[in-house]
This record gives C-alpha cells, sequence and structure tokens, in this order.
C-alpha cells in the first residue's frame, strides 16, 4: 500500500521492505461465520416480432429469477464507533501476524531504522511448516547449485494452470536467494546452521544435500528426471536436518526486540481504516481485555496472518466442492488455523480476492509416490491417467467413492523407484511381518 499514491491494487495488495521481505494480504474472518445466502433477483425481459402476413406486432414478457451467492463473511461489518476507542498509537509500520513473514518483515523494517509495531492474534508467534524455499541462495553456492529462475517460473506457472500471478512469482524466484542469504547470516550469528534438504514424508528420512551430486544419490541420479522433480530449494535451520521452524522464529523474535520492534501478542486486528477511499492509514485492534486501540501507520501496514482453513465458511465458499468437504482444518502441527482475517478486512475497504476456485493445500501421498504404476479405486476399476503428479493427482481421488486407491505394481518396481524421489529410494524397506499383514488385508478386502 503506497502513501504517494494513496491506492489500492484491485487485483492484489502487497506492501514491501527494501530489503526483499515482501508482506500479503493474506488471512481470517472476525465474529459470526455465516454461511453463504441466496439473493433472489427478479428481471424482466420484453421481446418484440413483427409478422408481416397481416403485419402484427407482439410483445412477450418473460420472468427470470437468477440466484447468486452472497457470502455474509464479504460483507464489511460496521464501523467500530470512535467513542469505544480507548486509544491511539502511531508507528511508522504496523505489521499484522507474526509468522514467518511477520517477524522477518517487522526485522527487515527496523533494520532500515523505522518505528515498528507487531500485532499477533495468539499468545506467541506462529510456527508452521519447516521448509524455507529458495533460489541460488549462499548455500547453493557452497554447494555449487545453480537452479535456473525461468524453469522455475515456467513450471510453477504450468502446474497453477496458468492462475498465478507470474509477477509475484517472478519477483520471488528472482530475490528469494538475497532474502534466505539474509537468514542465514542473522541464524549463523545465533551459532545456528542452516541445511539444504529434500524433504520426505517423515523427518527421519529426510534427504541431506552435502555436496554436489549429494553423498547419497545413486550415480547418475538427476532431479530433473524424477517423475515428479523436486528441485533442490528448502533450507532449515538448526543442529539437525529436522524441521524446526519455531528455532528460526525465536531468533527472529529475538532479533526484533534487540532492534526496538513492539510485539504485541494477544492483540486481534478486525479492521483497516482507509478514510475517503485514499490510502490505508491504520488498523483497529483488540487487546484480551477487550479493548479497542487503533495503531496508525505513518509509512505502511503489512498483511501477513496466514491463509483461511480455519474458516469453515471460507473453505466451503472458495474452495473446489470436493475438498470443501474435507474435516475442519481447526489446527496445523498443533497451532490454531488461520481464519482469514487478513483477507477480509482487505476485501472490506476494497480490495479483491482472487476469483474462486481457490487450490487447495491437500496432497496425494501413498507408499509408491507419483509413479507412472497402475492405479485403481477400491472397485478395481482406473480412475486417472498413471503420469499425473501429486498435486494435480490428490483431486481425482478425493472425487472417489469412499476414497482411496490401490497402486499396483509388479517385480520390475525397484528399477522405477530411482525416478521418485530420494527419499522413496532411500526407505523402501519391507520384512516378512509387513508381508504377513499386508497378504491378510488383501484376503480380507481391505
Amino acid at each position: 500500500m503506497s502513501e504517494e499514491t494513496g491506492k489500492i491494487s484491485r487485483r492484489s495488495v502487497v506492501a514491501s521492505i527494501s530489503s526483499g521481505i515482501i508482506g500479503l494480504i493474506l488471512g481470517g474472518i472476525i465474529g459470526s461465520q455465516a454461511f453463504p445466502k441466496e439473493v433472489r433477483t427478479t428481471e424482466t425481459k420484453t421481446e418484440t416480432s413483427t409478422i408481416t402476413k397481416p403485419t402484427t406486432l407482439t410483445q412477450v414478457s418473460t420472468t427470470t429469477t437468477i440466484i447468486s451467492p452472497e457470502p455474509i463473511f464479504l460483507i464489511p461489518p460496521p464501523p467500530i464507533p470512535d467513542e469505544q476507542i480507548a486509544q491511539t498509537l502511531e508507528y511508522d509500520v504496523v505489521i499484522v501476524g507474526a509468522g514467518t513473514s511477520g517477524l522477518a518483515a517487522a526485522v527487515a523494517a527496523a533494520e532500515e531504522g523505522v518505528e515498528v509495531v507487531l500485532l499477533e492474534r495468539e499468545s506467541t508467534f506462529s510456527a508452521r511448516g519447516g521448509d524455507n524455499t529458495a533460489l541460488n541462495s549462499k548455500k547453493h553456492k557452497q554447494l555449487g547449485i545453480y537452479i535456473e529462475p525461468e524453469e522455475v517460473i515456467k513450471k510453477l506457472m504450468e502446474i497453477s494452470g496458468y492462475r498465478a500471478d507470474e509477477r509475484i512469482i517472478r519477483l520471488w524466484a528472482y530475490n528469494s536467494g538475497k532474502v534466505m542469504d539474509w537468514l542465514i547470516d542473522i541464524c549463523e550469528k545465533e551459532g545456528v546452521k542452516t541445511w539444504l534438504v529434500i524433504p520426505d514424508r517423515t523427518d527421519k528420512y529426510t534427504f541431506v544435500v552435502d555436496k554436489w551430486p549429494p553423498t547419497e544419490a545413486p550415480p547418475g541420479w538427476d532431479y530433473r528426471k524424477q517423475t515428479y522433480i523436486e528441485y533442490p530449494t528448502c533450507h532449515r535451520f538448526g543442529d539437525t536436518p529436522t524441521a524446526n521452524q519455531g528455532l528460526l522464529l525465536s531468533i527472529l523474535e529475538k532479533k526484533a526486540r534487540d532492534l526496538g520492534v513492539e510485539i504485541r501478542y494477544e492483540t486481534n486486528a478486525l479492521r483497516l481504516e482507509r478514510p475517503d477511499n485514499g490510502g490505508v492509514k491504520a488498523v483497529i485492534a483488540q487487546t484480551k481485555d477487550g479493548k479497542y486501540i487503533r495503531f496508525r501507520a505513518r509509512r505502511a501496514i503489512i498483511l501477513s496472518t496466514g491463509d483461511y482453513g480455519g474458516n469453515r465458511a471460507m473453505v466451503e465458499y472458495f474452495l473446489p466442492e470436493e475438498f470443501a468437504k474435507l474435516p475442519d482444518l481447526r489446527s496445523i502441527f498443533g497451532l490454531p488455523s488461520p481464519t482469514g482475517d487478513g483477507h477480509l478486512m482487505a476485501y472490506w475497504i476494497g480490495a479483491q480476492i482472487e476469483p474462486r476456485p481457490h487450490c487447495a493445500m491437500v496432497h496425494a501421498w501413498h507408499a509408491m509416490g507419483t509413479a507412472p504404476f497402475l492405479m485403481i479405486d477400491k472397485f478395481g476399476k482406473r480412475f486417472a491417467n498413471e503420469d499425473l503428479i501429486s498435486n494435480v493427482l490428490a483431486f481425482p481421488i478425493q472425487c472417489l467413492r469412499n476414497g482411496g486407491i490401490w497402486v499396483v505394481f509388479d517385480s520390475n518396481w525397484p528399477k522405477y523407484t530411482y525416478n521418485l524421489g530420494p527419499g522413496f529410494f532411500r526407505i523402501w524397506k519391507a520384512d516378512d511381518i509387513t508381508l504377513k499383514e499386508f497378504q491378510e488385508k488383501i484376503e480380507s478386502g481391505q
């Protein structure tokens, strides 16, 4: 949001700090989480036709009822009256959401010498995930790895069906390495090591890239020849290559405080203020004790509030029908799921949410990975081409009756595992007990 232009992009709202950290409009719902309602509109059309034998003018009126969904959560709530606001505070930069991007943005802004406040509704920061992706960081350079940004941009656009905003992907592809170098330097000063990994389903079998090609890679291995390409881009921080995002965030939190960032936990952002449809000037938040505070921003407001997986109404409205039927995502890794606060606050003042359907964060995992083996449903019928990549395969699997698939392969399977990625060709093991249990399940029809 630019104070110079005083405008908000109708396509997306992005605020950036000079170091390259970007805060995107993401986030939750406030108050009632009502489901979509129907709005009935009656439209009357008049059609006129001329007939020459004899000449007659005929008028026909038709009435059409149009049913259009209007989710209640997209309707802006009434403003919070000024008399209810207990205090007004002013800063250069106001950041909403203390996850990885929010804390990183706070540190980056404070390093530029500006006054920053960071608001977070939970009692501490939100450390989700553990893999931090970047192209051509100093870790890559140390290992002699170069990843062509244009190749990755093209691949990401392809698998997104070209619905993604290429400008944002391009910005990330050409700047993520610089930002990762910045994070690596911060962690090194705290004595924390950086790892480059190709993650697997479990941390136990994470494939560590210790050199290029990696020590554990088989002769002639090339990630570009895998059935599903996994670029060596994931960075982790810690004494071991185990995913530990909480460690990274604790380091960023400490550095933010050292730089003078004011961090306010249990402070829930409710509204953005945009006087006269100009620039966004303030955030109204509510503290744990129910007090409303207006946080004015002299230079920028950054929303880094996450997704909306914990908001059932938004999930059912924005996701494809089959994915909307998935169980509630109330928590991720034991943490409360984001509920779309940032999305809605921005939308209420004129920003635009990406047209639906949105991409669901659901992946297809099965024992033999994404490989061109025979895949059948529980009734023994094929349901999709076997050459689909995992994120595309997830949808037809979800659409199956009662869900679940079987992967059928013959004795030649070992030679194909080298095309599945390092995680699979390292951990495939079977013992007598496993085989016995497997046979029993087959015989019982499970």
